[in-house]
C-alpha cells in the first residue's frame, strides 16, 4: 500500500473535531515562510526535471529532492553526524543543486548588485554547496554562467567553480582562505563545514568549541 493511502486512512479515522484541528494546523503550516520555500523548491525542481527530460530525451531522470532543513533529524546526534560527514558527497553526486537566495529581489539586470550582496555568499555552510555539485542553479542563472561574478564575490578561481579542477586538489591555504570571511551561528560549524572540502570524516561533537579546529588539523596532517 502506498504511504499516501495509509495517511489518508488514518485521517479518515479521526473524530470531526480532531480533523478540524489537524486541518487548521496544516493551513497554518502552509502560510509559514519555511514551508513556502520548500514547496517552491519542489515545484522548481519538478519544472527543471521536465525541462531536462524534454531536452535530453533520457530514460533516467532525477526522482527526488533533498532539503537539509527538513531531511535531517537534528534531535538525533548520530543522524546529524552522519549527515554532516556525508553532505559534501551528497552534493557532489546530486544531479542539480538549487540555491535559494531569499534576500535577492530583482531580475537578471540586478545580477551584479543584489546577487553579490546576498547573505548566501557569507555563510560557511554554503561554501561546500557552491563547490561540490556539478550544477548549481540560482534563480539568476547557473554558477557556470555566473562564474566571473561569483569569482569577484568569493575569490574562488573559475576552474574550481566550473569543475575544471577539483576543489579538494587546491592547497590547504587556498581552501582555508575560501572560508576565512564566512560566518556561522555555532563555533563548531566553522570547522565542520570544511570537512568535506578537506575530504575528512570525523565525529560531530557540538559543545567542543574550538577543539574542533585541532581535530580537523590532525585529520588533515
Amino acid at each position: 500500500m502506498h504511504e499516501e493511502d495509509v495517511a489518508e486512512d488514518i485521517v479518515e479515522e479521526l473524530p470531526p473535531k480532531q480533523k478540524q484541528k489537524l486541518h487548521a494546523k496544516y493551513q497554518a503550516l502552509c502560510e509559514r515562510d519555511g514551508y513556502k520555500k520548500i514547496h517552491g523548491f519542489a515545484q522548481l525542481a519538478r519544472n527543471l526535471r521536465d525541462e531536462y527530460r524534454t531536452a535530453s530525451g533520457a530514460s533516467t531522470e532525477p526522482g527526488f529532492v533533498w532539503v537539509d532543513t527538513c531531511c535531517i533529524n537534528k534531535e538525533s546526534s548520530a543522524e546529524l553526524s552522519e549527515a554532516v560527514n556525508s553532505m559534501y558527497r551528497w552534493f557532489h553526486n546530486a544531479y542539480l543543486y538549487i540555491a535559494f537566495l531569499g534576500d535577492v529581489v530583482g531580475t537578471e539586470a540586478d545580477l551584479h548588485s543584489d546577487f553579490g550582496r546576498s547573505r548566501w555568499f557569507t555563510r560557511d555552510w554554503t561554501l561546500q554547496e557552491l563547490l561540490a555539485p556539478g550544477q548549481v542553479y540560482f534563480y539568476n542563472g547557473t554558477k557556470t554562467r555566473g562564474a566571473a561574478v561569483i569569482y569577484k564575490i568569493t575569490g574562488i578561481h573559475h576552474d574550481f567553480l566550473t569543475k575544471k579542477a577539483s576543489p579538494i586538489k587546491a592547497s590547504i591555504a587556498i581552501r582555508m582562505s575560501w572560508a576565512a570571511a564566512r560566518q556561522t551561528t555555532r563555533v563548531e560549524d566553522e570547522t565542520y563545514c570544511l570537512m568535506g572540502i578537506f575530504n575528512v570524516n570525523m565525529p560531530v561533537l557540538y559543545g567542543e568549541g574550538k577543539a574542533a579546529v585541532f581535530r580537523l588539523q590532525q585529520e588533515i596532517i
